[in-house]
This record gives structure tokens, sequence and C-alpha cells, in this order.
């Protein structure tokens, strides 16, 4: 028996395999982040997010003849969503034994950069759950305040039940598969304003199983070609669009988006990009740390552009 329990003469003599990448065990899938992210709004700054909004028409469009006296009513058919930055941060450490080890032909993997992917891996993470939810504390509006389950509920300054045409699309309590393609109907044709309509569809997991077995006896099941989005996660397609699962989604829900009136704005300073100094750890300590920061606000300037199904079982 060896003097040292743990090595004998093969495990003395024979270097470990390790492969050169690690395997994410964790992180599901940001469909709704990786979309927006890709269409995001980058701005320097300004206080707030403003996006002027047109809400009536002009009445005093009429027809007449002769002499007939003509409105000179002054109309005032504009106003403004307003929406405040969020604020998140971040921050991956490493001590200076743990980099010590980690290095020259021995570091299979660099653990520093690791544990930076892992840091913006989990900032998309964070992320997308906060875009599925109901904002609290100081996270951004989520789905459920943008495009909520009753259509209502004051977004950007404006209340929805005072302002009827700032409320969203809505189909509540839609039940069984038996009701998706009828509730789906009415939803997405009621998101439909000329040539404006939703061009993305998310759900959960299991109402998208759901939804490919409604289809399958009808030989409709359609996989989405790619051209509207190559970040290659799973798709079928209603009406050309492509229809996404993404387990942060709320139980039981379909959105039914527009993302050219859903918008991420972040600020260009503050974007997940700048992760330095490398000097968090206190000056009395061996290390060094990142801290990454991101600035945003999911915003809307048509809630009625964007749809939602709620109570699918």
């Amino acid at each position: 028996m060896p003097g040292n329990a743990s090595y004998d003469d093969t495990t003395s003599t024979t270097i470990k395999y390790y492969l050169k990448s690690i395997e994410d065990n964790f992180f599901n899938e940001f469909v709704l982040f990786d979309y927006l992210k890709n269409n995001q709004r980058v701005i320097t700054g300004g206080e707030e997010i403003v996006l002027p909004i047109q809400e009536a028409k002009n009445t005093t469009v009429t027809s007449y003849t002769g002499y007939d006296t003509l409105s000179s009513v002054p109309i005032k058919p504009f106003t403004a969503a307003n929406y405040v930055w969020k604020q998140y941060s971040g921050i991956g450490l490493a001590n200076g034994l743990e980099l010590a080890k980690n290095s020259g032909e021995q570091a299979y993997i660099n653990l520093w950069k690791a544990r930076v992917d892992n840091l913006v891996e989990s900032f998309k993470d964070t992320m997308n759950i906060d875009m599925f939810a109901v904002s609290s504390g100081n996270a951004i509006l989520g789905l459920q305040d943008l495009v909520a389950d009753a259509g209502t509920g004051t977004v950007g300054g404006i209340n929805s039940s005072t302002n009827t045409y700032w409320q969203n699309q809505k189909a509540q309590s839609v039940g069984g598969s038996a009701n998706y393609l009828s509730k789906m109907q009415t939803v997405f044709t009621a998101c439909v304003f000329g040539r404006r309509s939703p061009n993305l569809i998310i759900t959960t997991e299991t109402m998208w199983n759901n939804y490919s077995l409604l289809l399958e006896p009808k030989e409709s099941y359609v996989m989405a070609n790619g051209n509207t989005h190559n970040a290659g996660f799973p798709a079928l397609s209603y009406k050309t669009l492509p229809l996404h699962y993404d387990r942060a989604c709320g139980s039981g829900r379909m959105y039914m988006l527009n993302t050219n009136s859903l918008f991420l704005y972040v600020h260009s300073d503050k974007n997940m990009t700048h992760v330095g100094p490398f000097d968090l750890v206190a000056k009395d300590q061996d290390g060094k740390g990142v801290r990454v920061f991101l600035y945003c606000a999911l915003v809307t300037n048509s809630r009625r552009s964007n749809g939602v199904l709620s109570g699918m079982t």
C-alpha cells in the first residue's frame, strides 16, 4: 500500500484529462433577452426615457359647403410615456492562490475568464427572468406589467383605465388546448394595426409542447425557417411567426409581441461591457475582482400592439 493512499503507481504517473470547456448545467435559454438585446436601443444619457405618443385624432376635419362655419377648436393629440432607469450590478472575484494555481501550462481552462463568463451569463439569466415578471423592488418593468393579464394598469405614467388606447390585448382563462387556436387568433388579430403586427410569440415549455401536439394531427407542424432570428432556439410557427418557449415565461401564458413597439433601452456606459478596474478586493487582501454594471429599462410605446393569453392549461 502506498505511503499516500491518494496516490498509487498510476495516479502518481498519469496526468488527468480535462475537457477544455465547461459544460453548462445551470442556465436556461434566454429567448426574450436575446431578441430584445439584439434590437436594443443604446443611448448616452437622460434623466428618464420619454417616448412621445399620439393618442387622439384631429376632430376638426369635416366636410363643408359654402359659408359654413368651420371649427377652430385647438386639438392636442400628443402625450408621452416616461420610464426610469433601473440599475443592475454583479461582481466576479478570485483570490491570489486560486489564480496562481490556475496559471501556466497547468491551466487547462482560464479560471478568471470562466468566472467573468459566468458573471455575464448570470446577468442574462437575471434579466431574462425579470423581463417576464412583475416589477418588484428595483427591478425593471416586466411583461406582466407591460403586457398585463388583465390588459390594464398604469404604465409609463399613463393610466389605461382612463386612457383605454393604452391597454394591451388579452385573452384570460383560456383553458385547455381545444381553446388555443381560437384564442390565439382573437389576440393576434387584435394586435394587428395596418402593417404592424406581432413578430414574436413566446410561451412556456408546457404550452409549447401542447401546441405542438395540437398541430401534429393536422400535419401543420412547421419549424421556423431561421430567417427571422438566427439564435438557434427551438421554434414552431404560427402565421409564419416563430413560436418559442422560454422557461422563465410565467405559468399558463403565451405572449404575442411586436418588438417594434417593445424595447430594451441600455446606457452606453453601463451595458455589461465595462468590466474594470480589477482592484475591487481590499488593499490588504490578495486577489482581484471585476464589477459589471447595467443601466436599462424595458419599455413600450404601444401597449395595444402586444397581447397575452393567460390561464392556459
